[in-house]
């Protein structure tokens, strides 16, 4: 198994997980305890803080211009439950941080969106006077 192919495939298990029920934000609070409890959320921290990581990487480690429909159909259906399709057509979207976004432009208008949206806003976080200090949450205006 090379590299491109073992990041599509941790790439899609994170999507996968994302989407799982126990992350559906209508989820009644005793069924999230229940869920933490039978130890759901293991994989939570390590697939929201790394999803776009991987895309990005899926997409960079894409040489051959043609991309595997296993990554494809995972990036879909993550978009798809997002519900980001709703979301397209609001505005002008800012340039994409990762050129390798407009790759899936024409193909997969949803998918971009949703890349687009999330690398800016990871950029924002990233700029921004947030900080997490002592268990503190801060936020610093410019």
């Amino acid at each position: 198994m090379n590299k491109a192919e073992m990041t599509v495939r941790l790439t899609n298990s994170c999507l996968e997980y994302l989407c799982r029920d126990h992350h559906d934000p209508e989820t009644p609070i005793d069924e999230i305890t229940e869920e933490i409890m039978c130890g759901s959320y293991r994989l939570h921290t390590y697939s929201r803080s790394m999803w776009l990581l991987l895309v990005e990487q899926c997409l960079n480690l894409n040489s051959t211009g043609s991309m595997s429909s296993e990554f494809l159909e995972g990036l879909e259906g993550f978009a798809s439950h997002r519900s980001v399709a709703e979301l397209e057509g609001e505005g002008t979207s800012p340039r994409p941080i990762n050129q390798h976004f407009d790759k899936l432009k024409d193909q997969l208008p949803s998918v971009h969106n949703l890349l687009v949206r999330a690398a800016e806003f990871r950029r924002r976080c990233d700029s921004s006077g947030f900080q997490i200090t002592n268990g503190e949450k801060f936020l610093h205006l410019n």
